[in-house]
């Protein structure tokens, strides 16, 4: 009799030490658990307003789920049996387990490559709309302008999506390309063909990223670098420097944050410190950026090189697609300067006309092509 009013006990005993232990966690901090695997805000205060009590009990309920200490283990499990026991993506709104240990974004991405997101004629007339009046700007000041829409890691390696995932022919940029080309040849520079032709012999993507990798910034920054020397064949370029590679260890993957499982990671190549550049990075115009950008102390970089008689400058509007570039293309110029604006791709009049370059580069990855339409004014 008493072993069974023992085991009685058990569970509610259970539950009363499950609500108290976190709270006095919350006040000793005995246990503290790493968030970074999730791309989300958190609650991490109890906000209690007379006026709007209907906000409470979900604002309560919210704090106790992001606070509870038992979050991070249980997590753990949960990603680690999907991933490992069932070999499904324990976000699949948000990640494509691929073959042979490469992963994917859902999402848009996965809706661009599936053909499922469109331009329609509307879309693709206010595109050729917005370029007509850029271009009406630019060319007055006699500059050369190139749109360079960088592909998806999908596009690139499609062999490596599972089956039940269909790729469409002809998606929209690839329907984008053949509009713009159409009225304004020349503006596309296209690396998608580039790439494909380079990823038999070099991995041009990170495995566990989104991002393409500084072997694809080589090869692209050779053939942008080829374009504009037949554009400009009377102007100087200067010599691509001779990268010295380092051998790094990435943990830190878009991928790898969503898939939450630690220790996984991939070894890739980057520009080592040491390698001897002409240019010298400056922060010449200080620019104020854009105050609610995440990543604004990358709005402004720039590179001179006060050694190139009759060189170029160059001003690229740029993602973070941009940074695999910088290492292959800042000795070329007289002047370059990388401007990231909050991935909103504008013309950014008032650069220009400071700085007054003689090539404007717009560089973006093609899943945020339509926000070049977007005012953010």
């Amino acid at each position: 009799m008493r072993q069974t009013k023992t085991y009685l006990l058990i569970l509610p005993v259970a539950f009363v030490l499950l609500l108290i232990i976190p709270l006095f966690n919350d006040a000793f901090h005995f246990v503290e658990f790493d968030r970074n695997e999730e791309n989300r805000s958190f609650t991490d205060s109890i906000e209690f307003n007379i006026n709007h009590l209907d906000d409470f009990p979900k604002n309560f309920n919210n704090y106790v789920n992001d606070n509870i200490i038992f979050r991070k283990p249980f997590l753990n499990l949960f990603h680690q049996s999907k991933f490992y026991v069932f070999k499904t993506s324990p976000y699949p709104n948000k990640l494509i387990i691929g073959k042979n240990d490469w992963y994917f974004n859902a999402g848009k991405e996965k809706e661009i490559y599936e053909g499922l997101n469109q331009f329609n004629t509307l879309q693709l007339d206010s595109f050729s709309n917005e370029w007509k009046k850029r271009l009406h700007f630019i060319d007055s000041l006699n500059i050369k302008t190139y749109w360079l829409i960088a592909p998806m890691k999908h596009t690139i390696y499609p062999e490596e999506i599972p089956y039940n995932i269909v790729r469409e022919k002809e998606n929209r940029t690839f329907q984008l390309k053949k509009r713009m080309n159409k009225d304004f040849h020349g503006l596309i520079i296209d690396a998608n063909q580039l790439l494909k032709n380079a990823k038999d012999s070099i991995p041009v993507f990170y495995q566990t990223d989104n991002h393409w990798n500084f072997s694809a910034g080589e090869i692209v920054a050779k053939h942008l670098l080829d374009q504009f020397k037949k554009d400009f064949p009377n102007n100087n370029f200067g010599k691509t420097p001779k990268i010295e590679w380092e051998k790094k260890i990435k943990k830190d993957g878009i991928q790898t944050r969503l898939l939450g499982i630690e220790g996984l990671s991939e070894v890739y190549y980057t520009p080592s410190e040491n390698t001897n550049y002409v240019s010298k990075e400056e922060k010449k115009y200080k620019f104020k950026g854009i105050e609610s950008f995440a990543y604004n102390w990358g709005y402004e970089k720039g590179f001179s090189n006060s050694k190139l008689t009759n060189g170029l400058r160059i001003l690229i509007i740029r993602d973070s697609f941009g940074e695999q570039l910088m290492p292959f293309m800042r000795d070329s110029f007289e002047e370059s300067l990388w401007i990231f604006d909050a991935w909103r791709y504008g013309l950014n009049k008032e650069i220009i006309l400071e700085m007054k370059p003689d090539i404007i580069l717009f560089l973006g990855l093609e899943t945020h092509t339509e926000k070049i339409l977007k005012s953010f004014e």
